[in-house]
């Protein structure tokens, strides 16, 4: 599942900006419609270069049918008659299940469908339409991770020559943090340290994150503790 590479560029950056403009589009349902300039207002965007980008974002979005016209140049948000929000519940071996408040059934959802979704986040889950009769358990698409339950997450760091990455204890997250050498805060190859998740959105294979604290160097019995703490989400330093 986990491949190590360096996710990059004007790509990520119009990915991000597309999360950006969806989350605006989801706080502004009563608004009927919204044009490029008053989302960038919002976003507090006003450098030419950046309002182009946003037009891009905006007409991908439209041929995506995440958004739809209502007249020329302004937009709003598609109506998602088939989306649920619920909480990500993971298997070991692999797939999940979306738990929905009020909802008898889970929604199933495939490996390949879970996106960039982690164990216990709340998302928002496209439902698959059903054919010819089809009976059995409901399958959906995890569309949007709306909140993280975690962003912090215990491993070994292992570093290269131009880029470095941690493989976390945690069984809830099976693909490795992705560091860039300018984000190791003086972590060293083979230590264990704790990541934070920084940015995984869009096409990014791996998530983007950087080391907040060093631990130690595995086996010791001080770093084991420390690792113990944190991986309970416990402050590893308390304010005098």
């Amino acid at each position: 599942m986990s491949k190590r590479q360096k996710p990059g560029g004007l790509k990520v950056e119009l990915n991000q900006l597309s999360d950006e403009v969806i989350r605006i589009f989801r706080q502004h349902k009563s608004a009927k419609s919204l044009n490029y300039r008053e989302i960038a207002a919002k976003l507090k965007i006003r450098d030419e270069f950046s309002l182009e980008m946003i037009i891009q974002v905006l007409e991908k979005l439209e041929r995506q049918e995440i958004l739809e016209t209502e007249k020329p140049g302004s937009f709003r948000l598609k109506q998602e008659a088939d989306t649920l929000e619920g909480t990500l519940s993971m298997t070991q071996k692999g797939f999940g299940f979306v738990v929905v408040e009020g909802r008898e059934n889970d929604i199933f959802i495939p490996e390949s469908k879970l996106g960039n979704a982690l164990s216990k986040d709340k998302v928002r889950v496209k439902i698959a339409p059903k054919r010819g009769g089809q009976k059995g358990k409901t399958e959906g698409q995890i569309v949007e991770v709306i909140e993280r339950y975690r962003t912090h997450f215990v491993g070994i760091v292992h570093v290269n020559k131009n880029f470095a990455f941690l493989v976390p204890d945690s069984k809830d997250m099976a693909i490795d943090i992705y560091l860039p050498l300018d984000r190791l805060n003086g972590a060293k190859d083979g230590q264990k340290a704790i990541a934070q998740l920084v940015e995984w959105t869009g096409k990014m294979e791996n998530p983007l994150g950087e080391i907040t604290e060093i631990l130690g160097s595995p086996g010791e019995h001080e770093t084991e503790m420390l690792s113990i703490v944190a991986e309970f989400g416990f402050p590893l330093v308390f304010p005098q």
